[in-house]
């Protein structure tokens, strides 16, 4: 069975005028019960931002490093398995912590999903979410996205190219770590006033340096004052860089080109926790599809909208699991749904009312 062959898919197509996908589950269920997925999601996105920042910021280590590899309270190392990856293959060895933080995170995404990474800690998320939110405001209707076998054939040219020129080569144009690198390094730099040369200087995290991500911080250097005409110009000058341009590029990709089609069909690194999180545990179940009313609001807002259909309206003992881990976990069908047909389950349950 196919998107195309659905009822929902079929109404699923943007109409001029039509209403916004959660107005009906805000009038029958309430905000919070229409948002508290998205909500939660954006706190998370903001709170894992605001972590990292303190250290730039306040002088608050509670996190060291970048989303590629970091290290929390000095005890527990993170590291990006696509990253990880390109390292390996460069043929440069890195330090057993950014090994073990490796692991640590496959660990982790294999069990709640591969692509909840996607939708709950990658800061350009919320550029994608932005750009979808705005071509369904503009009823933009126009584009076509790329196979989504792409994104793979990305991430194993980007594997096989660190393998021959032995550098890690995704990351010099990959859009979240250049965003991310940007607001935790450069935008504190740019706000705190100029550095003191003679400041005593220290490297953080240790598994950095192995991993091309090595990051100088100062240690109580000297503040001489800095106007607000002086500050403005700096922060402006973090956004009219090379990785803004980046951001900016796949804003204007999903937003014209491609619907949603930067997370789903290009990114390699959403294409390799995409192949960690094939049996994980965590999924969302359309257990209550007796109740559904082919609104398609569920459709309009995911962001991987051809998984629905199947779970939903399958005959004949089909699940109502989604199991495909093309799925992010995002909870917005969860949220739009009026009827409330989705919840959050794991891939045991297949009860189906």
């Amino acid at each position: 069975m196919t998107a195309a062959a659905t009822p929902i898919a079929a109404s699923a197509a943007p109409r001029k005028g039509a209403h916004a996908p959660s107005a009906d589950a805000v009038r029958d269920k309430g905000w919070w019960k229409a948002s508290q997925w998205l909500v939660l999601r954006r706190f998370s996105q903001l709170a894992i931002l605001a972590l990292f920042l303190l250290g730039p910021l306040a002088g608050v280590w509670i996190v060291k490093g970048n989303l590629s590899s970091s290290l929390t309270l000095n005890t527990l190392p993170l590291t990006d398995p696509f990253l990880l990856a390109q390292v390996l293959l460069t043929r440069h060895w890195p330090e057993t912590s950014a090994l073990l933080g490796g692991i640590i995170v496959i660990v982790f995404y294999a069990l709640v999903g591969g692509r909840v990474f996607c939708s709950w800690v990658c800061p350009l998320n919320m550029v994608t979410d932005g750009a979808s939110w705005l071509r369904r405001r503009l009823n933009i209707t126009s584009g076509r996205t790329p196979r989504r076998a792409l994104r793979h054939w990305i991430m194993a040219a980007a594997l096989a190219a660190s393998a021959i020129t032995g550098v890690t080569v995704w990351e010099w144009v990959n859009p979240v770590s250049m965003m991310h690198r940007s607001l935790i390094f450069d935008l504190p730099d740019a706000i705190k006033p100029p550095i003191d040369p003679t400041a005593e200087s220290v490297i953080a995290p240790p598994q950095l340096a192995t991993l091309g991500s090595q990051q100088t911080i100062q240690v109580n250097p000297a503040k001489p004052p800095i106007s607000a005409g002086e500050m403005a110009l700096r922060v402006i000058g973090v956004f009219v860089s090379f990785a803004w341009g980046a951001v900016a590029a796949v804003f204007l990709f999903d937003l014209l080109i491609a619907p949603r089609g930067w997370c789903g069909h290009v990114c390699p690194l959403g294409a390799a926790y995409h192949l960690i999180g094939r049996k994980s545990l965590l999924r969302v179940s359309a257990r209550h599809s007796s109740a559904c009313n082919d609104c398609a609001d569920c459709f309009a807002v995911c962001p991987e909208p051809h998984i629905i259909p199947v779970p939903l309206k399958g005959k004949g003992g089909v699940t109502p699991l989604i199991l495909t881990s093309e799925c992010t976990n995002c909870g917005r069908c969860i949220d739009v749904c009026s009827k409330d047909v989705f919840v959050f389950t794991h891939r045991f349950d297949h009860r189906r009312d």
